[in-house]
């Protein structure tokens, strides 16, 4: 699941998503600030990059484990 604000109602949904989908990765609470985000639902270029650069390097560690 990709990052939200923190300003997003019904945060719990990530938690009751991964109890259906175990294997499921939440970066929803990935950036602690609003900064990366375009509106609470987008990330801004920033936030994009640094968010692919996140899931770039846990698939790398997972191919390496």
């Amino acid at each position: 699941m990709a990052p939200f604000c923190f300003d997003t109602k019904n945060k719990d949904f990530s938690q009751k998503l991964k109890q259906k989908i175990p294997g499921l990765l939440d970066y929803t609470q990935l950036f602690k600030e609003d900064n990366y985000f375009f509106n609470c639902s987008h990330l801004n270029d920033i936030g994009a990059k640094e968010f692919s650069k996140t899931i770039a390097m846990d698939i790398l560690r997972q191919e390496i484990n």
